[in-house]
Order: C-alpha cells, then sequence, then structure tokens
C-alpha cells in the first residue's frame, strides 16, 4: 500500500500513534520501576532505623544474655568479634556459619526471672514495634519480634520457675533458642547494612559488640 493512497496515509499514521504509545508505555514503566524501587529503598532506610534502635535499647543486652547459656559459642566466637576490616569473604563465611549453627542452650545456668525481668521491662517498647507496619516488610525481624513477645507470654504466665517439669523446662528452653537464633541472625545482617552503608555507626558498634568479653554484658 503507497503511503501516497489515502488508505495508505491512515496506516502512516496508525503506524505513528502506534509506536508514540508503545514509547510512551516503555517510558511509564520505566518511571515507575525506578519509583518502586526509590521506595523500597527508603522503606529498607527505615526498617534499619527501627532495627538499630532495637539492638541498642534491648536487642544487644538480651543476645548478650542468651549467649552466656551457650557452652558451644566460643566455636564460632572469633569470628563473630568483628573488625572494621572486615572483609567480604569472611562476611560470607559467617552468614553460612550462622545460618547452619545448632544454638546450644544450657538449661541449668538460665536464669528465667532475669530473662523475664528483661522482658517485661521492655514490654511496652515491643509491643510498639510489633504494632508498627513497617514491620510487615521485614519478615525476619517481625519473626523475631513475635517470638520475643510469645517468649516473655511465656515466662509471665509462671511465677516459679523450680518447680517445672521436664517438658515444661524444655519447651521454654526451645522459645529460648528460637529468640537466641533469630536475633543473631538479625544482629549479623544489621552489621552487615552497617558496614556497607554506615562505617561510623559501624566502628562504633564493633566496639559495643555483644560477644565481646571485653564489653559483654553482665546478667545482673
Amino acid at each position: 500500500m503507497h503511503p501516497a493512497t489515502q488508505a495508505g496515509k491512515y496506516l502512516a499514521i496508525f503506524l505513528i500513534i502506534m509506536g508514540v504509545g508503545t514509547f510512551l508505555g516503555v517510558i511509564s514503566n520505566l518511571t515507575e520501576m525506578i519509583l518502586s524501587k526509590s521506595e523500597k529503598q527508603t522503606m529498607m532506610k527505615k526498617l534499619n532505623v527501627v532495627i538499630g534502635v532495637f539492638l541498642s535499647e534491648f536487642g544487644a543486652k538480651l543476645l548478650s544474655v542468651l549467649s552466656n547459656y551457650d557452652p558451644t559459642l566460643d566455636k564460632i566466637r572469633s569470628e563473630l568479634i568483628l573488625e572494621e576490616d572486615w572483609a567480604e569473604e569472611d562476611c560470607l563465611k559467617l552468614r553460612k556459619h550462622l545460618m547452619n549453627y545448632k544454638e546450644n542452650i544450657e538449661a541449668e545456668k538460665v536464669d528465667f526471672d532475669y530473662i523475664k525481668t528483661l522482658l517485661s521491662d521492655n514490654k511496652d517498647f515491643l509491643l510498639i514495634l510489633l504494632e508498627n507496619p513497617i514491620l510487615l516488610e521485614h519478615e525476619s525481624f517481625n519473626d523475631l519480634m513475635q517470638a520475643c513477645f510469645h517468649l516473655y507470654e511465656e515466662l509471665v504466665s509462671r511465677t516459679d520457675y523450680s518447680p517445672l517439669t521436664e517438658m515444661d523446662r524444655n519447651n521454654l528452653i526451645v522459645d529460648i533458642k528460637r529468640v537466641y537464633h533469630l536475633l543473631i541472625i538479625q544482629w549479623f545482617e544489621y552489621m552487615k547494612y552497617l558496614k556497607d552503608n554506615y562505617p561510623y555507626l559501624f566502628s562504633y558498634s564493633i566496639r559495643t559488640n555483644p560477644f565481646s568479653k571485653g564489653t559483654s554484658q553482665a546478667e545482673k
């Protein structure tokens, strides 16, 4: 069909319109992708601010306490004592070890009363975090908050821990292990985030490392 004919002109106009429409569609999709990526980055920044506050106010202390009940921690403690020149290779190695690490809480050492007090003192803080809609975007941290609150509820439902049956004690240890595992992973991921994005905050965090015996926070 020759473009000089009337039908040819209509076809040419149609093809031009379709081409412009396709181009605008591509631009629109690219814009949405850029905005979506930007919104996701903003959301992750907000999430990590919340995680940082949690670790600073409560999480690091709880992690220090629970790690004192773990007799096998010394096997990987040296990897947990981070340095400012923490290399990517060491980071990947530690992540693999933590994912496969089998937490071993020594039941005889656990001070249930102290853990209950620690959680009770921070109950309102935990509730505020659980009610924060931002946390729905961070599954692992949300799981940690749920695990902490579940442990709190289990502990406050008992007034005396001396007459616990073996099954009851074992159930509490399972709950503690769950919190401990999720907390170690969350601490690691946050340290990696600081190392990649905020070196000056990472520098401070490694000086207050909950796994360092020199800075370990005593139970009482």
